[in-house]
């Protein structure tokens, strides 16, 4: 079995899982002694992308570990019991995962949104500057022709703001 193209700890999970279901399979010895092997190499092969991911991806090897010592155990009883415990640890792995990949999606669309409101938040008082300094021009002879640059000015950052505003409505 090859494990080259995984990458993440969510996909070494899933990789995980389908070895304990066949290892929940296993009924015969050169079967589980091939299956131990491969969790061998399981452990040798997985790598966290990040720092992040390290304790997460030693987890998952301590598992497999766990599970390539239990396939060899002669009783099936207890071959079963060993495999079923190391299984519901990683269903709880699992868990956590989830939990944490939903966590950190619903932050990074927070950070998104915050960072959206305070370009609209800089782009409505910009508006608000160039039609106050509009209006003190209008005084001048100069205004005039500065007045229609500025009309230009606020057109743009109108634009900006409805496109920024349209953003946070997707993330949202």
């Amino acid at each position: 079995m090859s494990f080259e193209n995984i990458r993440g700890v969510e996909r070494w999970a899933e990789e995980l899982n389908k070895l304990v279901d066949q290892a929940r399979q296993a009924d015969d010895s050169p079967k589980r002694r091939e299956l131990s092997e491969t969790l061998t190499d399981f452990i040798v092969a997985s790598h966290p992308e990040n720092s992040d991911e390290r304790a997460k991806i030693s987890q998952l090897d301590d598992l497999a570990a766990s599970v390539s010592e239990g396939i060899l155990i002669d009783d099936s009883q207890q071959r079963l019991r060993a495999i079923a415990s190391r299984a519901n640890e990683l269903a709880k792995f699992k868990k956590v995962l989830v939990d944490e990949s939903t966590r950190n999606l619903a932050s990074a669309r927070s950070i998104r949104l915050d960072n959206l409101r305070a370009g609209i938040g800089v782009a409505t008082d910009l508006v608000e500057s160039l039609n106050k300094v509009k209006s003190d021009l209008a005084e001048s002879e100069e205004g005039e022709n500065a007045g229609t640059k500025i009309d230009k000015a606020i057109k743009s950052v109108q634009d900006a703001r409805a496109v920024m505003e349209g953003l946070g409505t997707m993330f949202g």
